[in-house]
C-alpha cells in the first residue's frame, strides 16, 4: 500500500498573544472518499487548540494506491490509517513546534 500527499491547507486562526499555551490538545478527523477515477482518498482535518480557542486548522488529503482490492473497505482503511500515522504526528509536531506550542502528551 502506498500513500501520496496530495494536498495540505494548514491556516493559523487565532492570533491571541500568548507566552504560554495550557491544555492544547489536537483533534483528528478522518474521513475517506473515491476522486473521479475512483481512486481512495483519506482526508485529515486536524485541529490543534484549547477549551476556548482553535491555534491551528490543518487539512491532508492523501491519495491511496497498490493496495489488495479483495479487501473489505473497512480494513483497507484501517491500514491506511495505520501507515499514516507516523507521518501525521510528525507534520501535526513540525506545525505546532514552528507556532511555538507543545501538545500534551
Amino acid at each position: 500500500m502506498k500513500a501520496k500527499l496530495i494536498n495540505i491547507n494548514a491556516n493559523e486562526i487565532s492570533k491571541v498573544k500568548k507566552t504560554r499555551f495550557e491544555n492544547v490538545k489536537a483533534k483528528i478527523k478522518v474521513s475517506y472518499d473515491y476522486d473521479k477515477n475512483n481512486l481512495l482518498n483519506l482526508n485529515y482535518l486536524i485541529k490543534v487548540g484549547d477549551n476556548n480557542y482553535d491555534y491551528l486548522i490543518t487539512k491532508c488529503q492523501y491519495e491511496i494506491s497498490e493496495y489488495n482490492y479483495s479487501l473489505d473497505e473497512k480494513i483497507v482503511l484501517n491500514q491506511a490509517i495505520d501507515l499514516l500515522h507516523e507521518r501525521i504526528e510528525m507534520l501535526l509536531s513540525l506545525l505546532t513546534e514552528e507556532m511555538g506550542i507543545k501538545l500534551q502528551d
